[in-house]
């Protein structure tokens, strides 16, 4: 069976300490698959549930973002080299000038089993073809440095609220660390089923893999299901309730950057 590891980090590490409520700050196990602890917080006292509500919340509008930031990306890196967009003619007979380049965008989001939303997407350049809208081109660009620019410039705050004035700051973190960019090698052409076919198993995880299970919540039945002292689940669904009772508090709108 497989195991998963955890992050070790050496004792005389300053981070490897206690936290102040005496909970250990790293792990040094390597866990089974079906090993309860795993996706639980060290500590959830220390845990910041709010802030991992508001990221579940805010994901959509960022991934949004960062498509956007892809386009923009491939377009400033063609005017740099001087490449002249390409005349097409549409279905109407009219000719419109459009870019060289058109990044094609599909995802799903996996809720992982700490219940955050964990994006898998695949991502297509294609070249424009003057006469006929639907031809896949070869594109002339590099998409990796578009996507990894994307990632690490797309970023938001949120609108204020009463448990964080100042808003939360929505980004993708260090793209280093937790950002995966690879070429899609196939044998034989990367077609839309197969495409389908790859985003599907990250699909189907649910929120069951996080131990929660539940109809929609209403006042009647939360305190069945959440708990700012309880299991991870608990405090997780205690945090959405709490933050989302602030009914002015919807998706932020700030400026990027």
């Amino acid at each position: 069976m497989d195991r998963e590891p955890c992050h070790p980090r050496r004792a005389s590490d300053p981070t490897a300490r206690p936290c102040e409520h005496g909970q250990p700050t790293v792990c040094w196990a390597r866990h089974e698959e079906d090993d309860p602890r795993l996706g639980q917080p060290l500590c959830m006292d220390c845990y910041d549930y709010d802030a991992q509500v508001v990221w579940n919340h805010a994901a959509p509008e960022l991934w949004r973002r960062t498509s956007i930031a892809i386009t923009r990306h491939h377009n400033a890196r063609a005017r740099q080299l001087g490449l002249p967009r390409v005349e097409q003619i549409t279905a109407s007979g009219n000719v419109r000038r459009v870019p060289r380049v058109k990044p094609s965008c599909g995802k799903v989001a996996e809720m992982q089993r700490r219940a955050v939303v964990h994006y898998h997407a695949v991502i297509r350049l294609d070249g424009i073809h003057p006469h006929d809208p639907d031809a896949i081109v070869p594109p002339p660009a590099a998409l990796i440095a578009a996507v990894r620019h994307a990632a690490a410039t797309a970023a938001f705050t949120t609108r204020p609220h009463p448990a964080n004035p100042a808003g939360w700051r929505i980004t993708w973190g260090d793209p280093d660390k937790g950002l995966d960019v690879r070429p899609i090698n196939a044998n034989g052409e990367v077609t839309d089923s197969r495409v389908a076919g790859y985003l599907a198993k990250y699909a189907t995880k649910s929120t069951e893999a996080t131990g929660h299970v539940s109809r929609r919540l209403d006042g009647d039945v939360i305190d069945l299901y959440a708990n700012h002292q309880g299991i991870h689940p608990e405090r997780l669904v205690d945090a959405c309730w709490t933050l989302g009772a602030h009914r002015d508090w919807q998706q932020p709108t700030t400026a990027s950057g």
